[in-house]
Order: C-alpha cells, then sequence, then structure tokens
C-alpha cells in the first residue's frame, strides 16, 4: 500500500519514487511476496490471490519511472489470475533489469550507513547469496476481517 501511495502523483512524493529513509532514488528494487502467508506457522497457509498481481504492476510503474532501475522480485509461485494478468507478467518479465527468483528470503537487514538493504537467500545450487538492494517492499497477504467469518455462515459458505 505504501508503494501504490508513493507512485501516485498525488502522492507525499508527487510520484517520484524515492526512499523515506534518507528521500534518495531507489535503483535496485526488491519485492518480497507471501510475507505472512503461504504458511502454517503464521498461521496463513491460504494465497491472498492479488499481492503478484500489484508487485507485477508495480515493478512496471517503478521501470516507467526509473527506466534503467534493476528490479527482482521474490515468490514461493506466480498467481496471476484474471483477463490479461498473465500477459502482464510475462511483459514485466521480458523488462530489462527485471528479474523473477522463486526463492524465500532466510533474512533481511539493514546498513546503517547506507540506509540499504541485504537480502539473503540459498540459490539452487545450495549456495548462500546476499543481495543489496536501495529499497524493499514487503508483499503481505491480505487477512480477512473477523466479521467475515459471520458473514460466510450467514451465506452458507462455512
Amino acid at each position: 500500500m505504501e508503494l501504490e501511495r508513493i507512485l501516485n502523483a498525488g502522492g507525499p512524493s508527487q510520484g517520484e519514487i524515492i526512499r523515506s529513509s534518507d528521500g534518495k532514488v531507489p535503483h535496485k528494487i526488491a519485492w518480497l511476496q507471501c510475507i505472512g502467508s503461504r504458511t502454517k506457522k503464521c498461521g496463513h497457509s491460504y494465497c491472498s490471490s492479488v499481492c503478484c498481481e500489484y508487485a507485477i504492476k508495480q515493478l512496471i510503474l517503478v521501470k516507467e519511472h526509473i527506466p534503467d532501475a534493476r528490479t527482482a522480485i521474490f515468490y514461493t509461485d506466480i498467481r496471476a489470475y484474471g483477463k490479461g494478468f498473465e500477459d502482464l507478467y510475462a511483459r514485466a518479465r521480458n523488462l530489462d533489469g527485471s528479474r523473477f527468483i522463486k526463492k524465500r528470503i532466510s533474512s533481511l537487514k539493514e546498513d546503517r550507513n547506507t540506509h540499504d538493504l541485504i537480502l539473503k537467500y540459498v540459490s539452487d545450487d545450495h549456495t548462500v547469496i546476499e543481495e543489496t538492494f536501495n529499497l524493499v517492499v514487503l508483499s503481505v497477504g491480505l487477512i480477512p476481517l473477523s466479521e467475515n467469518q459471520s458473514l460466510s455462515q450467514i451465506l452458507g459458505y462455512l
């Protein structure tokens, strides 16, 4: 939601993509998908079904604002539901400097001197990789309101 607001021309930076920590334009940006979801450990084993689409759309918008930006989406599975979303995903995959990496991040820490973020993950050959990004977007899964349970019962879904 915060990146959506930053990208908006009516947002706090009039649509200019800048880091809130120091006002600098980020040139290496990562999206981390399924934060707090798709895992029983956090109590949310389901997929929100919209986060991937938001991240893909945001990646394309970021590349329009900062054409030389290097971007990466770290994902579990890309879920591109609905008409036209598979095409949007293909478009994003073909953008120069964009990567889609099927990995979970094992750690994320800030470099206090530069305000950059250091991601750590394990490659396919089991090598630990540390990669630095100027900006990291956490795609947190949607959680239904507790009031929705009573509505589901009324509608016969439970």
